[in-house]
């Protein structure tokens, strides 16, 4: 089945999204965009950036 990067496919409860392929490039990427996205609903933006870096070892690889 040929899926496009971008479908979302929701059937009898089930949300299916097509595989990514993670590289050491895109890794570091989504880690950041996660973190974005959590620190961002929590408004923990305000921490100082020296303390940003402590905190990417600490999502979880299978985000």
């Amino acid at each position: 089945m040929n899926k496009k990067k971008t479908e979302l496919i929701f059937v009898r409860g089930s949300l299916t999204i097509p595989r990514i392929k993670i590289s050491d490039i895109t890794e570091a990427l989504y880690r950041n965009i996660i973190l974005f996205e959590q620190c961002h609903r929590f408004r923990c933006l305000l921490l100082p950036l020296y303390e940003v870096p402590h905190l990417l070892p600490h999502i979880p690889n299978g985000c």
